[in-house]
C-alpha cells in the first residue's frame, strides 16, 4: 500500500483524540499499515498537546494558534511525505480495511481526485453529511423554507442530500465533509489545499470538493469501506456528541455563525458570476435568516436547560474574558 498521510485537526477534544489515536495506532502498529499520522493541535487548553505528547510519541504533531480548521489541515498538509491525505475528524474511526481499500480504489481509478467512505455515527445511523450534492439556490431554498424536512424521501426537496441514490452503492458526490476525505498529494496541491484565508471552520469541505470537480475530477462515495463517526465533537452544536464533549453557548453560538457565514463566503466565491444577481442576494440573505434561527434555538434550549440566571451569568464571564483576552482588562 502506498504511503497515507492521515491529518487531522484537534480543539479542545481530548478524551475523545486519545480514541481517536488509539485506533489509529492498531493501524499502524498490529495491522502494519503504512500511516503517517499528523496531529495539528490548535491551541488547545484542555491538556490535549501534552497527552498526545506523552501517550502517543509516534505521532508527529504540531502546534498552531486556532486560525481554524483549514489552516490547521493545511499545515499538517505541508509537513506530510505519504501519496495520499486523509483529512480525518479526531472523532473518526476508520476500520481495518478502510484506508487500504480506498487507497487500492483510487490507484485503480486516475480519474478521481477525492474519495470518502461511509460513516457510521455512534447511534449506527450513516452519516447523511458525507453524501451531499452542491449548495445551488434550489438546494437552499428547500433547506431554507424546511421543504427537505417536510418531505424528507422526496428527491425534489432534499435534493441536497442526494435522497435519490442507494447509499448501499458506490457512485460520484458533489460534497462530503472533511472529517474523512481522502485526497492524491498531486490533485490537493493541484488545487492549491483548503481556502484558509476565507474559512474558520465549515465550508471549507463543499470549497475543497467544488474545486477538485472544476479541475476535471470525480469525487467518489465508497460505502464498501466504512468509518465510525461520533459526529462534532469539536463544533459542540451536535446532539450525537452532547455527552462527551460539552461546549458552552458562546461558543456553540459562535460555530452557528461560521456555519452560516460560510454560506455567503461559498455563494459570492463561485456564484456571483454563475447565477442572476437577485438569486445570489436571496441564498445571502437566507443564510442570515438560517443563522438567526440558529442561534435562537440553540439559545432558547440553553435557557430552558439552565435558567435565565445561568445563561446571564455566562454570558457576562464570557464577555468578561473576551474583553480581558483583546484589550487586556
Amino acid at each position: 500500500m502506498k504511503k497515507v498521510s492521515v491529518i487531522i485537526s484537534n480543539t479542545n477534544t481530548k478524551d475523545v483524540i486519545r480514541e481517536c489515536l488509539k485506533n489509529l495506532e492498531e493501524l499502524v502498529y498490529e495491522k502494519k499499515q503504512n500511516l503517517e499520522i499528523i496531529v495539528v493541535d490548535n491551541n488547545s487548553s484542555d491538556g490535549s498537546a501534552d497527552m498526545i505528547k506523552t501517550e502517543f510519541p509516534w505521532v508527529k504533531m504540531l502546534s498552531t494558534p486556532n486560525y481554524g480548521l483549514a489552516y490547521g489541515v493545511n499545515m499538517g498538509a505541508k509537513v506530510a511525505s505519504g501519496d495520499y491525505l486523509l483529512f480525518l475528524g479526531e472523532d473518526g474511526f476508520p476500520r481495518e480495511s478502510t484506508i487500504p481499500g480506498l487507497v487500492g480504489y483510487m490507484e485503480a481509478r486516475p480519474d478521481v481526485g477525492l474519495t470518502t467512505a461511509r460513516l457510521i455515527m455512534r447511534d449506527g445511523k450513516p452519516d447523511i453529511d458525507v453524501h451531499r450534492n452542491l449548495p445551488t439556490p434550489w438546494n437552499s431554498f428547500t433547506r431554507l423554507f424546511l421543504l427537505s424536512k417536510i418531505f424528507p424521501k422526496s428527491p425534489i426537496f432534499n435534493n441536497y442530500f442526494m435522497i435519490d441514490k442507494d447509499h448501499s452503492k458506490e457512485h460520484e458526490i458533489e460534497v462530503c465533509i472533511t472529517h474523512f476525505m481522502m485526497i492524491p498529494r498531486h490533485v490537493f496541491d493541484e488545487v492549491g489545499g483548503f481556502d484558509d484565508k476565507n474559512y474558520f471552520v465549515f465550508g471549507e469541505d463543499a470549497d475543497m470538493c467544488y474545486k477538485i470537480k472544476l479541475a476535471g475530477y470525480k469525487l467518489m462515495y465508497v460505502p464498501q469501506f466504512e468509518a465510525g463517526h461520533y459526529k462534532g465533537a469539536s463544533f459542540g452544536t451536535r446532539k450525537e456528541t452532547a455527552d462527551i464533549a460539552p461546549k458552552p453557548l458562546a461558543w456553540k453560538n459562535f460555530m452557528h455563525y461560521n456555519s452560516t457565514r460560510v454560506m455567503r463566503v461559498f455563494v459570492n466565491k463561485f456564484y456571483r458570476n454563475k447565477y442572476p444577481l437577485p438569486l445570489v442576494w436571496f441564498m445571502n440573505f437566507g443564510s442570515y435568516v438560517l443563522q438567526f434561527q440558529r442561534q435562537l434555538t440553540e439559545t432558547a434550549k440553553h435557557i430552558k436547560r439552565h435558567g435565565f440566571k445561568y445563561f446571564s451569568n455566562e454570558y457576562t464571564r464570557d464577555s468578561r474574558r473576551r474583553l480581558k483576552e483583546r484589550f487586556g482588562f
